[in-house]
């Protein structure tokens, strides 16, 4: 038979441990939010191949209004955290970019060597200086901590990425690759790319190639617990097999209706005439869809195709 001291040692060590089990059940998991205090509750983006390089692009001569159409937009009514660019030149269209936002963004500009010779892209438009490519800008938040190229004499706020050929017949994937802005105080990698068209890849092999070392580079980082931001023209459709790697630990923005962006002057979303070959992909981990569209109106230039041959496209993300 327990004596009651006994008896009153084990009601006490069971009372302890409810009193734990109660306190661990009432507070909230360690992993619930992992969203920095920094990151706003909505993060947009938007991505535009502003057709800013080749003297045939309309408004080429007045790269300020494609400019100001671009920074003066707004997602679901707030203001953009992420600016992406493609067929942009250093000069012209970077440098004014970041003039015009400011020193509370960061901004990456990626010279795109050309696929046949690897020489740097002609801004023609610029009187053909070699600084034709893409553009990345991202907001600085409190706490952000850009990693730059570590070479002091660029005076950059990000980083190019290289693709690595994965087959034989893409010897010169080398040359090709994305702009890059890495905030680790905030744990986000925002990055643009342009890839080969159909004249220059007519078996869409160095496209496959070029997707499959995005994905995989891009998820090193996914592994790390970084948040991504993936946005681009592709210069792929949503059903061409070479571009579903991306899906793969990814959502797009514009993935229910999957819109055309290219050709914009055409009807409706679906029309035969148009293609979607722009993309804004972001993480599966650390985000949560809120919206993405194409943007089909704006200023009379915008819709009459007097800026571009491409729509914009946007994307917001709740960080969870």
């Amino acid at each position: 038979m327990r004596s009651a001291r006994h008896l009153r040692g084990v009601i006490a060590g069971t009372a302890a441990a409810l009193g734990v089990l109660i306190g661990l059940l009432a507070a909230p998991a360690a992993s619930a939010d992992t969203r920095p205090a920094a990151l706003p509750s909505a993060v947009n983006v938007i991505t535009w191949n502003i057709c800013g390089g080749l003297t045939s692009c309309p408004n080429s001569d007045h790269p300020q209004r494609k400019l100001r159409e671009l920074v003066n937009r707004k997602v679901d009514g707030q203001k953009l955290n992420v600016i992406m660019m493609q067929e942009s030149c250093g000069r012209l269209h970077a440098a004014a970019l970041q003039k015009m936002l400011g020193s509370g963004w960061a901004v990456q500009h990626r010279v795109a060597p050309l696929l046949a010779t690897g020489k740097p892209a002609p801004c023609a438009a610029d009187g053909g200086r070699l600084d034709g490519g893409v553009t990345v800008a991202v907001q600085k938040m409190p706490g952000s901590d850009f990693v730059n190229d570590r070479d002091a004499s660029a005076q950059s706020d990000g980083w190019n990425m290289t693709y690595t050929p994965a087959r034989s017949d893409t010897p010169k994937l080398g040359t090709q690759g994305a702009a890059c802005l890495e905030d680790r105080g905030n744990k986000l990698l925002a990055c643009t790319t342009h890839l080969a068209n159909e004249n220059a890849d007519p078996n869409a092999a160095y496209r496959r190639d070029s997707v499959s070392s995005l994905h995989q580079q891009v998820k090193e980082y996914q592994d790390r617990g970084y948040r991504t931001i993936v946005g681009g023209d592709f210069n792929l459709e949503p059903d061409d097999s070479q571009i579903k790697p991306m899906y793969a630990g990814n959502f797009e923005a514009d993935t229910d209706d999957k819109c055309n962006t290219a050709v914009h002057w055409t009807l409706g979303c679906t029309s035969p005439f148009g293609h979607k070959y722009d993309y804004i992909f972001f993480s599966d981990n650390g985000w949560d869809l809120k919206t993405g569209d194409v943007i089909r109106n704006g200023s009379w230039r915008y819709d009459y195709g007097r800026l571009s041959d491409h729509f914009m496209l946007q994307g917001a993300v709740n960080p969870v």
